[in-house]
């Protein structure tokens, strides 16, 4: 566009477009709304040639934030950087997954009644030849964006199910809790590749409970015939970070779930929370006909409240950190009852 001379002259541009991008576009008398993702940059200060400014526009459009709404932004020189860093990070992701660098952590989850280990969550680790372990959090975001979640997860699914076969004879009620990511949710061959596992591993279904967050099931139209595939293989079902999505109380009831797992911040503020959101939560669970679970614990006093309204479950700190699995080994010994 070489009549844009100014920052100014592309913003008013950029405007202009998405306002343009405001109104339905009518297909068979039905309405679509789409939206813009625009990256900018300008000459001559980003470059000099066409291929060069283009590139740099694109950079920034890889930039803008994933949510459904129409936005622009300019190219920046530190946007060089994180995109370099994206692409050495997504080629060591390739190389870990090839050659093992990845290891389950489990952080057990006890019933608070009896204070028996029933269940485990599964936690992925990278643990990087030469900058040693790095937390789920600096790679997990690479590994969606790059399409590298799905065979990363099925190597935590696997992995997950066959170590927890080897416990089952000592502790036969012992199940293993796997996160399954929006991606994975929204995979038409999610169920298939889960009843390959099941029967590789040969792992019984109902001890493999499955965790979705409860944002992924916002769109019930959705989530439900998903939900129902899924039973019919024998999984469980639970939803994490329960209380942070503001999801319709309405449809939760029609979920073919089994656990709700309510998120940490509401057990780690505990006191103000006594008469509020959490009671709350765990009786919502209990009177829909599902177990409870809090996430976090860390203190006797948290046990003890929880234990006094009727928490079904907890897990954390208080028990135990996410463990390797001989450690974890350990642990089911040591806790046996």
């Amino acid at each position: 566009m070489p009549y844009i001379e100014k920052e100014e002259q592309a913003k008013e541009l950029s405007y202009q477009l998405i306002e343009m991008m405001e109104d339905p576009i009518i297909v068979n008398e039905q309405e679509f709304f789409m939206t813009l993702k625009m990256g900018i940059s300008l000459y001559p200060k980003d470059g000099d040639d066409s291929k060069t400014l283009i590139r740099k526009a694109d950079i920034a459009r890889y930039e803008l934030s994933k949510k459904a709404i129409s936005q622009f932004r300019f190219f920046e020189k530190q946007m060089n950087r994180t995109i370099h860093e994206k692409i050495q990070m997504e080629r060591e992701l390739r190389k870990a997954l090839e050659s093992g660098e990845f290891e389950l952590y489990y952080q057990p989850q006890i019933q608070l009644t009896t204070g028996q280990v029933v269940g485990m969550e599964a936690l992925i680790r990278w643990n990087h030849p030469e900058k040693g372990m790095i937390p789920p959090n600096k790679f997990i975001p690479i590994a969606e964006e790059t399409g590298l979640i799905i065979p990363i997860n099925e190597w935590v699914m696997e992995t997950a199910c066959c170590q927890t076969k080897q416990l089952l004879d000592q502790y036969p009620f012992l199940s293993v809790s796997v996160n399954l990511s929006p991606y994975e949710f929204e995979s038409r061959r999610l169920v298939y590749k889960l009843v390959k596992i099941l029967e590789k591993t040969n792992l019984p279904p109902h001890c493999l409970d499955v965790e979705i967050t409860e944002r992924m099931t916002m769109d019930t139209e959705k989530a439900i015939p998903i939900l129902k595939r899924l039973k019919l293989v024998g999984v469980t079902i639970s939803i994490d970070d329960f209380g942070t999505g503001y999801s319709s109380l309405s449809y939760l009831k029609k979920l073919p779930i089994d656990r709700l797992k309510i998120d940490r911040s509401f057990v780690q503020n505990i006191q103000e929370e006594k008469e509020a959101v959490l009671p709350a939560i765990i009786s919502l669970g209990h009177n829909i006909g599902v177990k409870v679970l809090a996430e976090g614990v860390e203190t006797e006093q948290e046990v003890a409240y929880l234990k006094e309204k009727q928490c079904d479950e907890v897990q954390g700190y208080y028990y135990a950190k996410p463990l390797p699995y001989h450690d974890l080994v350990k642990f089911l010994e040591e806790h046996k009852k």
